[in-house]
């Protein structure tokens, strides 16, 4: 099974310019003036990463070998362009992928599908609509008949690549799509999706007759971590360095045209369980993540200081509250406490409504008129807030109670019974 240090090493190889890109990457967004921007995200796109602190082990009898090393602290800018950044994404995006498939795999004996939606290539000016109708399209396409019978869950993953020889852009769908494992026995019933059945379904609600290259295949690979490397090409990056890293032209176009949009969607069966992921704090997941290969205790700090094109390094003793924090550890909750918070959001979803009937702009002025339909506006978003978390913790109550590390009650019907879903 891969480990979590295989996994990283699979999507993100070391690279030692991976800063200097960083830095061409902050000089660019900072002297564009086709984007929009403010000081302090250029600051923080041009200081990311600027220091870097890990715990680390040395081998035995050496003060010079590395065997292990955690990361301690790291500042960030979060920008979808910075390369550094990109790659921590990527990381992210390769663990979320990896631990859901392995759960849609196992419990739900789901099997893997990878599909390619391409158009033909844009120029620069085309690529910011092409996108949004691509979006809008790739919607309709998993609503056809064959694709919602078959399709149970999917991730789909917008790439943009550029071609330098005529300066077209070249947007397209990578799609990981879970089926029932009696799909692959049913090649002559008509709801098995074909190549060229798949060709014709997405020119029809691309409505471009032109497109010619699409795909969908089974994963493939003689072993589990093989399919599950296969897998983990999802979370490639959406826009290359070496691509957007080219001139100023090209990256204005590619950060614009990208700017605001979803690159990455979790949807049918997914939709649901991504947020569950995301919220997870009860072990809901945890015998399906990578695992975490044993370290050995680590006793350094390996500093990094980014100073005139180079990192320079400092080694020194962990001190004792360092030492406690990494061995802190979090505890998971227990259904109990799970049913704890349901109750606590269903108040505060009372709470809200009852707030959101009080508020009467009949007799306001206009300056009252407008703070108080503000304040309605933001109590509204709590409420669909509330909603939302509480659709995912009764999906959660209703169908992966096995899977809570922890147990308070006695039996599933009393838990269910204590939340009022029976």
């Amino acid at each position: 099974m891969t480990t979590k240090a295989e996994l990283i090493k699979d999507v993100v190889s070391v690279d030692a310019t991976r800063k200097k890109d960083m830095v061409r990457a902050a000089e660019m967004y900072a002297n564009s003036d086709a984007i929009k921007k403010t000081s302090k995200r250029v600051e923080a796109m041009k200081t990311c990463r600027n220091v870097i602190k890990y715990a680390i082990a040395f081998a035995d009898n050496s003060d010079t070998s590395i065997t292990a090393k955690k990361l301690l602290q790291i500042n960030t800018c979060k920008n979808r362009f910075c390369p550094g950044c990109q790659k921590a994404k990527a990381i992210n995006d390769a663990l979320d992928i990896t631990t859901l498939s392995r759960y849609l795999t196992q419990e739900k004996k789901y099997r893997p599908l990878f599909i390619t939606l391409t158009i033909p290539n844009i120029t620069g000016d085309e690529l910011d609509n092409a996108i949004r109708k691509m979006n809008k399209d790739i919607d309709k396409l998993f609503k056809r008949k064959y694709y919602q019978e078959n399709m149970k869950a999917w991730i789909v993953k917008l790439e943009v690549t550029r071609n330098k020889e005529n300066n077209t852009y070249h947007p397209h769908f990578h799609i990981l799509a879970f089926v029932h494992k009696s799909y692959f026995y049913e090649r002559n019933a008509d709801s098995f999706i074909s190549i060229p059945m798949l060709r014709k379904d997405w020119q029809e609600v691309s409505n471009d007759e032109r497109i010619t290259q699409v795909d969908i295949r089974k994963a493939k690979g003689r072993t589990k971590a093989d399919r599950e490397k296969a897998v983990l090409e999802l979370a490639k990056y959406t826009a290359k360095s070496s691509d957007f890293l080219d001139s100023q032209e090209v990256f204005d176009t590619m950060y614009n045209a990208l700017k605001g949009k979803q690159v990455i969607r979790f949807c049918g069966e997914l939709s649901v369980l991504k947020k569950v992921y995301d919220f997870d704090k009860y072990g809901l997941f945890e015998k399906y993540a990578p695992k975490t290969e044993e370290m050995p205790e680590l006793t350094h700090r390996l500093q990094l200081d980014w100073h005139k094109d180079v990192y320079e390094k400092s080694i020194s003793e962990l001190n004792e509250d360092e030492k406690k924090e990494l061995a802190r550890t979090v505890e998971c909750e227990t259904d109990k406490d799970f049913a704890d918070t349901y109750f606590d959001d269903l108040h505060k979803l009372y709470q809200t409504e009852q707030k959101i009937e009080m508020i009467d702009t009949t007799d306001a002025n206009e300056i009252e008129k407008e703070v108080l339909e503000n304040e309605l506006k933001n109590l509204k978003r709590k409420k669909s807030e509330c909603n939302r978390k509480l659709t995912v913790m009764e999906y959660v109550a209703k169908n992966m109670y096995a899977n809570f590390k922890f147990k308070e009650f006695d039996s599933e019907y009393d838990f269910l019974k204590a939340m009022d879903l029976i």
